[in-house]
């Protein structure tokens, strides 16, 4: 009879490597059209081989040369499944353990995608988009490049240097105690909001090709900023963010749920120093 095989997806190296579980060679039959091998009276048909290799993504001269190593893993596969069915694994008390492990899983997961399945449809992923442009369309952001230093003074020898035409990017990796300075100090392009305060205003207020003339003082030490450019900020295409939306609409519908299962169910929390989260009104 004929057998299709479902061949896990593993790594391309696995099939490959030493631990090919039995590597004896095959002993050669007159080959039957369509039929790559014969397991136990089963055929391994020559398109599943094909289909498998396709999986894995290997194509052209190089699909022609894995076919004995794959079609190897196949029979192994087949080998296992035979002697999984003479063990009676199915009928053991640590498959049924483990299968009503992964039907409760399954329920949940299941359930889940019932209850907010309606929360994340393409019309509300389309809203949400919508409003992501309005927040960003035209949003003015930099590209820069800082210098950090633990004093006011080593600042301001920094600034003595640049003012002398000394490289801002060499000058920060020698200099800057920043992780950007093996960067040359470049921070890439950043929105105002997106950095503490002081920097902002002073890296919002610098001319393209400018650096501040005095030293910026934060919480992480003194900095020396150079503007290299300005734009507004292109907002991505749809399809490029409509995941991370879904993913976005899913978490809050997950939330809201959970706090309406928390509303109706009757909580008490024992765990010494652990609070049950007040309901809302």
């Amino acid at each position: 009879m004929s057998l299709r095989f479902r061949i896990p997806v593993a790594a391309t190296a696995a099939l490959f490597s030493a631990a090919v579980l039995f590597a004896a060679p095959l002993p050669v039959f007159a080959q039957e059209d369509g039929v790559a091998a014969i397991v136990n009276g089963d055929k391994i048909l020559e398109k599943d081989l094909l289909k498998a290799i396709d999986t894995l993504g290997i194509k052209g001269k190089d699909a022609e040369q894995v076919k004995p190593e794959v079609l190897e893993q196949i029979i192994n596969e087949k080998l296992i499944e035979d002697d999984v069915i003479k063990a009676k694994i199915v009928e053991s008390e640590e498959y049924k353990k483990r299968m009503a492990v992964l039907e409760v899983q399954m329920q949940r997961q299941i359930y889940l995608e019932e209850k907010i399945k309606d929360k994340i449809t393409d019309r509300l992923v389309k809203a949400e988009y919508d409003k992501f442009v309005k927040q960003n369309k035209g949003k003015a952001e930099i590209r820069a490049r800082h210098i950090l230093v633990p004093s006011e003074a080593e600042a301001l020898q920094v600034i003595k240097d640049l003012d002398g035409k000394a490289d801002f990017a060499e000058l920060a990796k020698r200099r800057s105690s920043d992780p950007s300075a093996q960067r040359g100090g470049d921070l890439g392009y950043f929105l105002r909001e997106e950095m503490v305060p002081e920097f902002s205003k002073e890296a919002f207020s610098l001319k393209v090709g400018s650096h501040s003339k005095k030293p910026v003082k934060t919480q992480f030490g003194f900095h020396v900023i150079k503007v290299e450019d300005k734009r507004d900020r292109a907002v991505p295409p749809l399809e490029q963010v409509a995941e991370p939306i879904r993913q976005k609409l899913g978490n809050e519908a997950l939330k809201a749920l959970l706090e309406d299962l928390r509303k109706k169910a009757d909580v008490k929390i024992l765990l010494s120093g652990t609070a049950e989260p007040a309901k809302k009104k």
